[in-house]
């Protein structure tokens, strides 16, 4: 395994965590997603003076880079439809697979230089 892969697989491992915690914030009312819950209910929480989380590319539409170094806060992507081969045989069985997605907040990006 590479160590891109090992990073892939323990950024995955947390995010299954942090989305049990989330469940527990669902049950509240307060918010509806479990990404919601993530985002402002943990990440928030463990660092208030966070406004806004956005990807690398959206900050770069807004005239933002993010800060060389910075790691991104993980949710949940778009579910994608993928197909596995069932064992001993030509079919396939469809399932949903649900990618990570990192995102940075406000607090990792600064005004783009000109060059």
């Amino acid at each position: 395994m590479t160590e891109k892969q090992q990073q892939n697989k323990e950024n995955r491992q947390r995010l299954i965590e942090l989305s049990q915690a989330a469940k527990q914030l669902l049950q509240t009312g307060e918010f509806t997603t479990v990404n919601e819950a993530i985002l402002n209910g943990i990440y928030k929480e463990q660092n208030p003076d966070i406004e806004t989380f956005k990807t690398y590319k959206q900050w770069r539409e807004e005239g933002r880079q993010v800060k060389k170094g910075s790691k991104g806060f993980v949710i949940w992507g778009k579910p994608k439809k993928a197909q596995e081969e069932k064992p001993d045989t030509d079919e396939k069985e469809a399932y949903k697979y649900w990618p990570i997605c990192y995102l940075f907040s406000n607090l990792q990006t600064e005004p783009m230089t000109p060059k």
